[in-house]
C-alpha cells in the first residue's frame, strides 16, 4: 500500500490531466449476469470459488461434440480443452488458478490433467496403466488422484510440476486420494484386500507415509473431509449393520458422532474450526439436521419436521432446510449456537431450501412463489430473502434463475438457469486508482528494452445496479515510448475483495480497434496491507496475421495472474477499491 491515500471518492494523476470522480454504488444489491457458455446450452460448475472468485467447471461446445473443461478469472471465460479426447471435466481449483481434473486421451482411455494459463492443459500421465484421473490440487500445486499401474491395480498418486506422478502405495488392495491440504496431508480410501470390496480410510503424509484411520466397526468405513489442520470427517459402519458419522484427528483418533437415537448418520460438511453438521436418524427413522463439535456434542436443527444441513461459514453459522410441523411444507433454515434455528421463510410460496453461506453470512439458495415457480434467493439478515431475478443489472430477455448453489466470500453468486449455470458479479463496487509504476522491459513488443515510468489513471463503476455496461475511464501514457492508451468502452468490471479487473475497448495514438484488460489492487484491502499493483494488457487483431498482436503488456510473469501478485507494484499514486 502506498502511503497516499485518497480519502474522497476523487483520484487525480498528477502530470497527466486526469482527475476522475467516482459515484457511490446504489445501496440495494445489484448483480451482472455472466455466461459460462462454451457455445452449447449447458454447463456445470463443479468447482466454486476459490479465494479469488475464480471458478471451474465443464460446458459443451458449440458442436455439442463434448464437454470441455472451463476456468473463469471474474473477467474472462477460458476454454480448457481437452488432451486430444472428446471430452474433459474438473475436480478442483486452487488459489492460484490451477485447475485439476480428468480428459479423453486420443485413444479414448481417461487421462489426469493440471492446467494453469501458463502451462495449458498437461498430460500427467499414469502409474502404467491405461487410465488416471486427478481430483484434488493444495494451494502448492501438489496434485493428488488415482491411476492404473501395468498390471491393472488401482493406485493412489501426487503429482508435482518437479516430482512427477509418484505411486503412494496401498494399505491391501486398491487405492484412491479424495483430497489433500496445504501441509501436504493427504486423505484417500483404500481396499483391505485384493476384492475391492472393503474400503477403509487412510491418511498419509510426508512423514509416517500412508496410515489406516481405523473403523468404528467391522463393516469399513469412507472420508472426503480434510481440513487444513488435519481433521478428517467420514462416516463408518459400526457393529450392528448401520453406518455412523465420525471426526479424526491425530490426538482423538476416530470419534463416533452418534445419532439422535436411530441408526445412521452422515456429515455434510466440516469448518476449520472443527465443527461438523450432517444429518442422523431419530428413534422414528426421521433424519434430522445436526451440528456437532467436541464440546457441544450433537445438536439437533429443525423446525419441526425432518431436516438436512447443507453448509456452514467460519463462524460456525448453518444452513440447510427442514419440513415445518406435519412434514409437508419445506423452508430454508439459518442456525448458530447463540441464536439459535431461524426460519428464512419463502418468496412467497410455499417452498424454499438454503444451499450455501459466505463467511458474511448471505445465504443463497432457492424458494417457490405464490405462483409455485421456483426462483433462486439471496438472503440477509439485512434485506430478508431477495428474488435474485429482481436484482440483475444486465439480464438478458427471458433470462430466469430458479436456483442458485454457490457464494463466495466477496459475495459472487452461482445460479441455475435452463441455459445452465451462470456467475452473478455484485454491481455495486467500484474502483479508482491514478499514479506511476515503473514499466519493466519486455512490456511494450515494440520495444523490447523500453522500460521507465508509466503514468496510469482510472475510474471504473457500475450503472448504479441497472442495465448497461459499467463506465469511466482508464488511461496509461508510456513516457520512453509513443504510446497513449485511453478507453471510455466499458464491457466488464469485477470487484473481488482487494482485487478489481477491467475489459474493454480503446484507442492507440488517437487510432480505434484495440482491446483492454485492466487488473487493480488495492494493497490497503489485503490482511496486514501490501503495495497497490496495475496491470494493463493491450492488444488489436491483425487481419492478415488472423492473430492477436499485443501492444503492450506489463504482466510478465504468468504464474501471478489473477493472483494478488499480479501486475506490477505503482511507485507513487493510490488505488481504492470500494465493494
Amino acid at each position: 500500500m502506498n502511503v497516499f491515500r485518497v480519502r474522497a471518492a476523487q483520484t487525480c494523476l498528477s502530470g497527466a490531466l486526469l482527475c476522475f470522480s467516482a459515484t457511490a454504488a446504489a445501496d440495494e444489491p445489484r448483480y451482472n449476469l455472466r455466461s459460462l457458455s462454451l457455445g452449447g446450452n449447458d454447463s456445470s460448475v463443479v468447482v466454486p470459488f476459490n479465494a479469488l472468485d475464480q471458478i471451474a467447471g465443464a460446458a459443451n461446445t458449440a458442436s455439442f461434440d463434448g464437454y470441455y473443461a472451463f476456468f473463469h478469472d471474474g473477467a474472462t471465460l477460458y476454454d480448457i480443452g481437452t488432451l486430444d479426447g472428446p471430452d474433459s471435466q474438473t475436480f478442483a481449483l486452487n488459489d492460484a488458478g490451477q485447475v485439476v481434473g480428468y480428459s479423453n486421451a486420443p485413444d479414448f482411455e481417461l487421462h489426469a490433467f493440471s492446467w494453469t494459463r501458463s502451462t495449458g492443459i498437461v498430460d500427467l500421465g499414469t502409474l502404467g496403466g491405461p487410465e488416471s484421473v486427478a481430483v484434488d490440487v493444495n494451494n502448492l500445486g501438489q496434485v493428488v488422484g488415482g491411476s492404473t499401474t501395468n498390471l491393472g491395480e488401482l493406485r493412489a498418486f501426487s503429482w508435482t510440476q518437479g516430482g512427477g506422478l509418484v505411486n503412494l502405495g496401498t494399505l491391501g488392495g486398491g487405492s484412491q486420494a479424495v483430497a489433500i491440504n496445504d501441509a501436504g496431508q493427504i486423505l484417500g480410501m483404500f481396499s483391505s484386500d485384493a476384492s475391492n470390496s472393503d474400503f477403509r480410510v487412510f491418511l498419509w503424509t510426508p512423514d509416517d507415509g500412508m496410515s489406516d484411520l481405523g473403523m468404528l466397526g467391522d463393516t469399513g468405513a469412507s472420508a472426503a473431509l480434510l481440513t487444513q489442520a488435519g481433521q478428517v470427517v467420514g462416516h463408518s459402519g459400526v457393529d450392528d449393520g448401520a453406518s455412523h458419522a465420525f471426526s479424526w484427528t491425530a490426538a482423538t483418533g476416530m470419534i463416533d458422532l452418534g445419532t439422535f437415537g436411530g441408526s445412521d448418520s452422515f456429515p455434510a460438511a466440516v469448518n476449520e474450526a472443527g465443527q461438523v453438521i450432517g444429518f442422523a436418524h431419530d428413534e422414528d427413522g426421521t433424519p434430522l439436521a445436526f451440528s456437532w463439535t467436541s464440546e457441544t456434542g450433537l445438536v439437533e436443527l429443525t423446525l419441526g419436521g425432518n431436516s438436512t444441513a447443507t453448509a456452514i461459514n467460519a463462524a460456525g453459522q448453518v444452513v440447510g432446510w427442514s419440513n415445518l410441523p406435519g412434514d409437508e411444507v419445506t423452508h430454508a433454515f439459518s442456525w448458530t449456537l447463540a441464536g439459535g434455528i431461524v426460519d428464512l421463510g419463502t418468496l412467497g410460496g410455499e417452498h424454499s431450501m438454503a444451499n450455501a453461506i459466505n463467511d458474511a453470512g448471505q445465504i443463497v439458495g432457492w424458494s417457490t412463489d405464490e405462483d409455485g415457480n421456483q426462483h433462486a434467493f439471496l438472503w440477509t439478515a439485512r434485506d430478508g430473502m431477495l428474488d435474485l431475478n429482481d436484482h440483475l443489472g444486465n439480464a438478458p430477455n427471458g433470462a430466469e434463475l430458479f436456483d442458485a448453489v454457490a457464494i463466495s466470500t466477496n459475495g459472487s453468486i452461482i445460479a441455475n438457469s435452463p441455459a445452465g449455470h451462470v456467475l452473478l458479479q455484485p454491481s455495486s463496487g467500484d474502483v479508482t486508482g491514478g499514479g506511476w509504476f515503473e514499466s519493466p522491459a519486455g512490456a511494450y513488443p515494440s520495444g523490447a528494452t523500453v522500460a521507465g515510468r508509466a503514468t496510469f489513471g482510472f475510474v471504473a463503476r457500475h450503472n448504479n445496479g441497472h442495465a448497461g455496461a459499467p463506465n469511466g475511464h482508464v488511461e496509461l501514457k508510456l513516457g520512453a515510448a509513443p504510446l497513449s492508451f485511453r478507453s471510455d468502452n466499458f464491457e466488464s468490471l469485477f470487484v473481488a475483495g482487494a482485487r478489481a479487473g477491467l475489459k474493454g475497448t480503446g484507442v492507440v495514438n488517437g487510432s480505434a480497434g484495440y482491446e483492454f484488460i485492466a487488473t487493480a489492487i488495492d494493497g490497503a484491502n489485503i490482511a496486514g496491507g501490501a503495495s497497490d499493483r496495475f496491470r494493463i494488457r493491450i492488444w488489436r487483431y491483425d487481419p492478415v496475421l488472423e492473430q492477436n498482436v499485443v501492444v503492450y503488456d506489463n504482466q510478465l510473469d504468468p504464474a501471478t495472474v489473477g493472483t494478488l501478485n499480479e501486475g506490477t507494484p505503482t511507485a507513487g499514486g493510490n488505488i481504492a477499491i470500494h465493494p
